[in-house]
C-alpha cells in the first residue's frame, strides 16, 4: 500500500496529513492487517478482464453493420492453440511480414507465434500491449477503435507512464540518464511509471549476460511515494535473483532522470511454473495494477493496493486475450480501409 490517493482537485497526490499508514514488507502493518485496505479474496486472473476489447468499443460507437464478421473473434473459453489457428487463417492471404500498425507499433508474423501458449513473448509483443493499454486506460484521446480511455477522461493520463522496453534498455544503458530527459516521453508530471525489465538491461555496461535475453519482470514506480516496487515471478526461495540486479539499476537510473531517491521494494508475486510466461505475466500485472488505479480514479481518497496477495495469474488466459484483440483489430482495420 503507498500513501497516494486520487481526489478530483489534485489528482494523484499524498494529502499533507497521510490517510494511511505505509508500509512496504508486503504492504502489511506492524499489527498484520492490512491499514484501511479491502483486499478482495484469492482470485484467479488474467488481469485484462474488465477492459473492453477493440468490438466491444467500436461496435459501441458504429452500427452494427460488421458485428457479425467480429463476433467471430470475441474472447471465448478456448486455448491459445485455436485462437492461433484462426488467427493463421485469417493471415493467409497476407504477404510479407507486416501484418498492421497499431499506432507506434508494428506486429510482424513472427510475433504472433509468440502468443501461443509456451512460448517466450519478445519486446515488441510487450510494447503492443503497452500501447494498448495505453490508449484504452490511459490517453485522452483513443481514437482509432471507437474507446473512452477512462483515466484520460478524468484528467490524469498524463500522471501515468508505460515505458515501452527499448525504452527501458535505453534508460538502463545510457551513462547520464539525465540526457535522455528530451528523448524519453515526459516524466516530469508522472506520478506512477511503468517499466519492463529484462536481464539484458544493463548488459551493455556490465559486459555479462546473454545480449539476446530471457527473462522479464516489472518495475512499478509511485513517484509520490518515491518507491520502486518490483514484481519478479521466477525468484529463489530466498526472494532473490531473477533480474534483481537489472532492476536494482533502473530504480538507480531513474532516481537520477527524476531527482529522488528511489526504494527499491520487492513484492511478493506468483511465480512462473515453466520457463516461458514471464513475458505474458509481466502484461498481466500490469494491467491488473493499471485497473487498479482507474479504481482509484473513480473511488476518491481510496487506498491503492500495489500488492498481489491472493492473487493466481492466468498465462493462457492473457495470451488468448491479447490474440482476440489483434484478431478483432486486423478486423477493423481491414473494414475500414475496405
Amino acid at each position: 500500500m503507498i500513501s497516494t490517493i486520487y481526489t478530483r482537485q489534485k489528482g494523484f497526490h499524498i494529502p499533507r496529513t497521510p490517510l494511511f499508514q505505509s508500509c512496504d514488507k508486503q504492504f502489511k502493518s506492524s499489527s498484520g492487517n492490512s491499514n484501511n485496505l479491502e483486499r478482495p479474496g484469492a482470485i484467479a486472473t488474467c488481469g485484462f478482464e474488465d477492459i473492453p476489447l477493440p468490438a466491444q468499443t467500436a461496435l459501441a460507437s458504429q452500427n452494427s453493420g460488421h458485428e457479425q464478421s467480429l463476433s467471430l473473434f470475441k474472447l471465448q473459453p478456448q486455448s491459445s492453440v485455436s485462437m492461433s489457428h484462426t488467427l493463421s487463417q485469417q493471415l493467409r492471404i497476407r504477404e510479407g511480414g507486416i501484418i498492421f500498425e497499431y499506432y507506434d507499433v508494428t506486429i510482424y508474423r513472427g510475433d504472433l507465434d509468440n502468443l501461443r501458449d509456451r512460448q517466450w513473448l519478445n519486446d515488441n509483443n510487450i510494447s503492443f500491449v503497452y500501447e494498448f493499454l495505453t490508449h484504452e486506460l490511459i490517453s485522452p484521446e483513443a481514437e482509432t477503435i471507437g474507446s473512452t480511455s477512462l483515466l484520460g477522461g478524468l484528467g490524469v493520463g498524463e500522471e501515468v507512464k508505460l515505458l515501452k522496453p527499448a525504452m527501458v534498455c535505453l534508460l538502463a544503458s545510457y551513462a547520464d540518464p539525465c540526457d535522455l530527459r528530451d528523448v524519453l516521453p515526459p516524466l516530469v508530471t508522472s506520478k506512477f511509471i511503468f517499466l519492463p525489465i529484462n536481464d539484458t538491461n544493463g548488459v551493455a555496461m556490465s559486459g555479462t549476460g546473454d545480449p539476446s535475453g530471457s527473462h522479464w519482470s516489472l518495475l512499478m514506480v509511485s513517484v509520490n511515494d518515491t518507491k520502486s516496487f518490483y514484481y519478479d515471478t521466477s525468484l529463489d526461495r530466498s526472494g532473490e535473483g531473477g533480474n534483481i540486479p537489472q532492476a536494482r539499476h533502473v530504480t538507480e537510473q531513474l532516481s537520477k532522470l527524476l531527482d529522488v531517491n528511489l526504494t527499491f521494494i520487492t513484492v511478493n508475486t506468483p511465480q512462473q511454473t515453466n520457463s516461458d510466461d514471464c513475458g505474458i505475466l509481466v502484461c498481466e500485472i500490469s494491467a491488473l495494477l493499471l485497473k487498479r488505479l482507474v479504481k482509484a480514479a473513480e473511488d476518491e481518497n481510496k487506498a491503492i493496493d500495489l500488492g498481489l496477495e491472493g492473487v493466481t495469474l492466468l498465462a493462457t488466459a492473457g495470451r488468448s486475450f491479447i490474440t482476440a484483440a489483434i484478431l478483432q483489430l486486423i478486423t477493423i482495420y481491414k473494414e475500414r480501409k475496405g
